[in-house]
């Protein structure tokens, strides 16, 4: 076989893909792939759109509603039918992101970083899976994890920094492990594969301060990485590109770890 055939599983072209967070720093890197991939794009964010093509389509979708989420989802299919690709890259947070961590956060805090970020996630993964059933589509999901999903916060790392531990995080992203593997076994039978990335960190600015990694952290952490670096977001999208391609047809239930070797360590 020629390794153009290969290639061809790669081939997106007319996939309807439904990307929630595609404004943020891995879903604008998303769609960049999948406007390479010839993917039609609807782009669920609360933040405005940044790139603008014939075949990408913006609307605004706030997920802490999470009481709205399927009537706002259904209305998307409505329009323009059910998506064949799902892929949620969102980051929900609570207002008072600073409150996050152990010592300052409130039940209050804790609740709505639960229901605003863990149940959206699984409410919209359930509500387009169910959808892909009824349309008999082949589809694929693919969820934003981490590695604190899977491993406990290093608290050594974020000592005299301005970042701190998160208390509920590791919470939310291990709860999407098992979600994950929960959701292939029920949905398998129906040809409907789904998958999650845990990501280790990242270049850019921190979600929580909205600011450039702070130099003692980044030192830290990428001294403790066998590749001595953090993560460029191509190389998290490029993983979520091959998870909702055919390249990857018999792939699910899968916890796929892009982190530098972090976690073998």
């Amino acid at each position: 076989m020629k390794i153009k055939k290969y290639l061809e599983n790669f081939n997106l072209s007319n996939k309807l893909v439904f990307l929630v967070g595609g404004n943020g720093q891995i879903g604008s890197e998303v769609v960049k792939f999948l406007k390479d991939c010839e993917a039609k794009i609807i782009i669920l964010d609360n933040e405005k759109l940044k790139t603008k093509s014939k075949n990408i389509k913006y609307h605004y979708f706030n997920c802490a509603n999470v009481f709205s989420i399927k009537k706002n989802v259904l209305k998307l299919v409505k329009v323009y039918g059910c998506p064949d690709i799902l892929i949620n890259t969102s980051y929900p947070t609570i207002k008072k992101k600073s409150r996050s961590n152990f010592k300052d956060i409130q039940l209050k805090d804790f609740q709505d970083d639960i229901t605003f970020h863990l149940v959206s996630y699984c409410w919209i993964a359930k509500i387009i899976s169910d959808c892909m059933v009824k349309n008999k589509k082949k589809g694929k999901i693919v969820m934003m994890g981490s590695i604190y999903g899977s491993l406990g916060q290093d608290i050594n790392l974020y000592k005299n920094t301005n970042l701190k531990e998160s208390f509920s995080y590791p919470i939310i992203k291990g709860g999407l492990v098992n979600f994950t593997r929960q959701m292939a076994s029920y949905y398998g039978r129906y040809d409907i594969r789904v998958n999650l990335v845990n990501s280790g960190g990242l270049y850019g600015k921190s979600k929580i301060t909205n600011k450039k990694i702070d130099p003692k952290f980044l030192k830290r952490y990428e001294a403790r990485l066998p590749m001595r670096r953090m993560g460029k977001t191509s190389e998290v999208a490029s993983c979520i590109i091959f998870l909702v391609s055919d390249a990857s047809s018999y792939v699910t239930g899968e916890i796929f770890t892009v982190d530098g070797g972090w976690s073998i360590i």
